[in-house]
Order: C-alpha cells, then sequence, then structure tokens
C-alpha cells in the first residue's frame, strides 16, 4: 500500500520553487530521467517520495570539525592570510 505522500504529486513549476531551481531546469531533469515522475498525458508529475529521494542522492555530507583540521597540518600558510 502506497503511503499518502506518494500520493501527493507535484508540478515542475512546484518542484522548481521547493528547490530553487528554474521550471526549465526541472524541466531539463524530467526529460533526462534524472527525477522520477509520472507522466499523465502531456503533464508531469514529481510524486514526493521520488523529490525526497533526489534530494538524499545529492545530498553532501558535512565534513566534522576533526576531519577538516587533520589536512591543514600537510598544507603550507597562505600568504594572503598574513596580511
Amino acid at each position: 500500500m502506497r503511503s499518502s505522500a506518494d500520493l501527493r504529486n507535484s508540478a515542475p513549476k512546484h518542484v522548481a520553487e521547493r528547490l530553487s531551481l528554474s521550471v526549465r531546469h526541472v524541466r531539463s531533469l524530467l526529460g533526462d530521467r534524472r527525477l522520477r515522475h509520472v507522466r499523465v498525458g502531456r503533464r508531469f508529475l514529481v510524486p514526493e517520495s521520488a523529490l525526497d529521494e533526489f534530494l538524499a542522492a545529492h545530498t553532501v555530507q558535512a565534513l566534522r570539525n576533526d576531519q577538516t583540521d587533520e589536512g591543514a597540518s600537510d598544507e603550507q600558510p597562505s600568504p594572503i592570510g598574513r596580511l
């Protein structure tokens, strides 16, 4: 059985607003099949679950502070930083 989130679909315009992208870019994602969607006639609808999957697949994890400090000891100090 589908969850209620799967039953909610958004038009490309609403997806663009949610992701702060242009409608043209969203349509490009749909045309390239990089964003899962439902096509009804000439309309494209994006299920909420597809949008969640897309965001999860394109999320970049932040480094922890101790990971960013490890590489800093190997680098030479920037001359710009001394100004």
